[in-house]
């Protein structure tokens, strides 16, 4: 619950002082037969972090109040393969017009060198980008990399923060990994993603499963263990 203040002229004869606890979503219902006179001194004041809006409907006016934060946001994502792999994050520019200070926070997940499911997750804040425009969208692009061949598997969230008058403010969590990237590509249909890119796909996964074996690194999620009849037969024999 949070606290929203009404105050008004003590003077005017049909006192709508009041002071109320509403959830952020909810909203005050003012009746008023003389606007003009009777709210010319109504000061209405959000939490920190909220803006305000209004609907008058005849003597009434509804006041409300709504969280300043981030839109829904899409993500899109590409990989880089090599030693060490890297995740590229993309949010349309459009999406967060009126934003400041864009950035992204990663939350890695890490499991220990034991073979079980124990993990914790790293943090790391992404303040650097690049533009890419794709299908005719500009785009933001951030660079997550150090990602190790037994780490395919593991869960990257992925956040944006944004400021905008005064805030900072969080997106939800776009959860993806390597593994994602990978059997995504093996399920395309789209003629950019050609069968010699599957078998380096398949065998990437193949050499990801051997990393974890060899390292004893979260060996309950073998990162090829989804892979079809099919699509095993795409790999290198």
């Amino acid at each position: 619950m949070y606290q929203l203040i009404v105050i008004a002229d003590p003077a005017i004869a049909i006192n709508i002082n009041a002071s109320v606890s509403i959830p952020y979503d909810s909203a005050i219902r003012v009746w008023c037969p003389d606007k003009e006179n009777h709210l010319a001194n109504l000061s209405l004041t959000p939490p920190s972090g909220y803006e305000l809006s209004s609907v008058e409907n005849g003597f009434e006016i509804l006041y409300s109040f709504t969280v300043i934060g981030i839109p829904s946001l899409t993500f899109s994502h590409s990989a880089s393969f090599g030693n060490d792999m890297q995740l590229n994050f993309y949010v349309p520019v459009s999406k967060l017009d009126g934003y400041d200070n864009v950035s992204l926070k990663i939350e890695k997940q890490e499991y220990t060198n034991n073979g079980g499911d124990t993990y914790t997750y790293k943090t790391v804040d992404i303040d650097t980008y690049t533009y890419r425009t794709m299908s005719g969208v500009q785009n933001y692009r951030f660079i997550f990399n150090g990602i190790a061949a037994k780490e395919m598997g593991n869960e990257i969230k992925a956040y944006i923060l944004a400021d905008k008058n005064g805030h900072t403010y969080t997106s939800d969590a776009d959860v993806y990994s390597i593994k994602a990237y990978a059997y995504a590509c093996l399920e395309s249909t789209s003629s950019s993603i050609t069968p010699e890119f599957k078998t380096l796909v398949v065998d990437m996964l193949n050499y990801g499963a051997s990393s974890q074996r060899y390292f004893k690194y979260n060996l309950n999620n073998l990162v090829n263990a989804d892979l079809t009849e099919e699509q095993k037969a795409m790999g290198t024999h």
